[in-house]
C-alpha cells in the first residue's frame, strides 16, 4: 500500500515549457513531464526495452509536429517510481515510443533524458501546486492560498476549465504537458486571431480570460485532436501560458482550480 505523503516539494527543470521531475523508474534515473494532459503515464521503450506486456494500438498525438498518428504500445507495470520523496509501487503504464518527446527537448538539453510522462492516472491521487517562479510543484499542500480566485474544475478523465475568448466560453484540457496552446479545427471559423510573422502556421489569442484573470498575446495552433475530442467534449488544449502566470492549486478531488491572487 502507498504511503499517505503531505507538503512535498519538488523542484523541476522547465524546458521549452515543459515540465520536468528527477524521478527513478524500476532502476532507470531520468525525468518525467508531468503531464496533467495525459490518460496513462507512459514510459519510453528506449530505456524499458526488457519490459514485456499486452501490445495495444493507440492514438499518438505529438504536438510539436501538430499531427496525430497510429502507434503500438504496450501494457505494462512500473514495479517501483520514486521522485522527491514519494515511492510508488506496481503502478500500470504505456510502454511506448517517445522518441518524438525526447529528441524535440534534446534540442534544447542534448543530455536529458526522458524516461516517460506521468500522465493524470497518478497525478490526480494528489493535490497539486504548481509554482512556475519558482520552479517547484508542492504535492498535497499543507495550505493553500490567501487569496484566490475559484475555478470550476471537471477532472474525468482529464482536468477540464472554461475560457473566455471574445465573449464566448469554450471548454478547454488543462495540460501540464502544453507548452502551445493547441485550437481544434472547429474553431477556425469562430475565432479571430492574428498570425505570427515568418512563422506559418501559428497564431496569437490576443487575449482570453479565466475567472476573471487576463492573459494575452497567447501562441496557438489549430491541430487536429480528435484523438481526445473523441473521448472529451473539448475546443482545444492549453496549459503552460496560463500556469506561468501566477500560483495555481490542482484540487482534483473538490473539482475546483485555484488560481493566487496577489
Amino acid at each position: 500500500m502507498d504511503m499517505i505523503y503531505s507538503n512535498i516539494e519538488i523542484d523541476f527543470t522547465l524546458l521549452n515549457g515543459i515540465v520536468l521531475i528527477p524521478s527513478t523508474v524500476d532502476t532507470e534515473h531520468g525525468y518525467l513531464i508531468f503531464d496533467t494532459g495525459a490518460m496513462k503515464t507512459a514510459l519510453h521503450k528506449k530505456y524499458f526495452s526488457n519490459v514485456q506486456g499486452k501490445e495495444l494500438e493507440i492514438a499518438k498525438f505529438n504536438g510539436d509536429i501538430k499531427s496525430e498518428q497510429t502507434d503500438t504500445a504496450s501494457e505494462v507495470t512500473i514495479h517501483s517510481l520514486s521522485f522527491s520523496d514519494v515511492a510508488l509501487t506496481d503502478r500500470s503504464a504505456m510502454l511506448m515510443d517517445l522518441s518524438y518527446v525526447e529528441d524535440s527537448l534534446s534540442a534544447f538539453d542534448p543530455d536529458v533524458r526522458i524516461l516517460g510522462t506521468m500522465g493524470i492516472d497518478i497525478i490526480s491521487g494528489f493535490s497539486v501546486i504548481m509554482d512556475y517562479e519558482n520552479s517547484r510543484i508542492v504535492l498535497n499542500p499543507s495550505c493553500g492560498f490567501a487569496k484566490y480566485t475559484c475555478v470550476p474544475m471537471k477532472t474525468e478523465p482529464l482536468p477540464i476549465i472554461d475560457i473566455e475568448i471574445s465573449g464566448e466560453k469554450y471548454s478547454f484540457v488543462l495540460d501540464t504537458g502544453a507548452n502551445t496552446c493547441l485550437l481544434g479545427a472547429a474553431l477556425q471559423t469562430r475565432l479571430t486571431v492574428q498570425p505570427v510573422k515568418d512563422d506559418p502556421g501559428v497564431f496569437m489569442i490576443p487575449s482570453l480570460s479565466l475567472q476573471g484573470h487576463s492573459y494575452s498575446d497567447v501562441v496557438s495552433v489549430f491541430a487536429d485532436i480528435s484523438a481526445i475530442q473523441s473521448q472529451i467534449s473539448v475546443d482545444g488544449i492549453i496549459g503552460y501560458q496560463i500556469l506561468l502566470s501566477q500560483r495555481t492549486y490542482f484540487d482534483f478531488s473538490n473539482q475546483r482550480l485555484y488560481l493566487e491572487q496577489a
